[in-house]
């Protein structure tokens, strides 16, 4: 099997989603944010403005798929059910 990039090949390869975050989505940054998902830890729920939010264990990526490392980050419940 042929692959244009090594992007797209590390891509397939891994099992774990990919989910891109809208800024109001996760706890602190600025902008999207694009996250492989390594672990959900629902046990350490949050209670925000009303709202669930679950801490989420992962890699940032860049758009290309390129890792630039692990980050810890809460997230919107709601999000990770969609």
């Amino acid at each position: 099997m042929w692959f244009a990039t090594v992007g797209a090949y590390r891509r397939m390869m891994n099992a774990q989603p990919v989910v891109v975050l809208a800024e109001n989505d996760y706890r602190y940054g600025a902008g999207p944010l694009r996250l492989r998902v390594e672990r959900i830890d629902r046990t350490e729920e949050f209670h925000l403005d009303g709202e669930a939010w679950v801490t989420v264990h992962g890699t940032r990526l860049r758009a290309d798929g390129t890792e630039l490392g692990p980050i810890r980050v809460l997230v919107r419940a709601a999000r990770l059910r969609r």
